[in-house]
C-alpha cells in the first residue's frame, strides 16, 4: 500500500519522493488516498506511471471521501475497503 492525502487536487509532494527512491521491482501496489475535495483527472494517472516506472504494477485505487465518511473513521472505512476487495487482489 501507498497512500497520501490529496492536496491542491494531487497526492503530496512526500508520497512522490518517496517513490521516486524506492526500488519497487516485482511489488504488487495498491494506491490509496483520501479527500474532501476533488482529484485531477492526471494525478492518479501520474501516480500510476511512476510507480511503474520503478518497477511496480498497480492492482487498485482506492479513494477515501472524507465528506461521504458520515459517522465513520477513515480507518474503519480503509478496513471495509480493504476487506472487500483483498480477494480480487489474491487473484492477481
Amino acid at each position: 500500500f501507498i497512500g497520501s492525502p490529496i492536496w491542491n487536487y494531487y497526492p503530496t509532494a512526500y508520497i512522490y519522493s518517496f517513490i521516486r527512491k524506492t526500488d519497487l521491482t516485482g511489488k504488487k501496489v495498491v494506491l490509496f488516498y483520501t479527500f474532501k475535495g476533488g482529484l485531477n483527472d492526471k494525478a492518479i494517472e501520474e501516480w500510476t506511471t511512476l510507480v511503474a516506472s520503478k518497477g511496480g504494477k498497480v492492482i487498485d485505487v482506492i479513494g477515501i471521501n472524507w465528506k461521504a465518511l458520515k459517522d465513520k473513521t477513515v480507518k474503519e472505512a480503509a478496513r471495509e475497503l480493504v476487506q472487500s476487495r483483498r480477494n480480487s487482489w489474491e487473484q492477481l
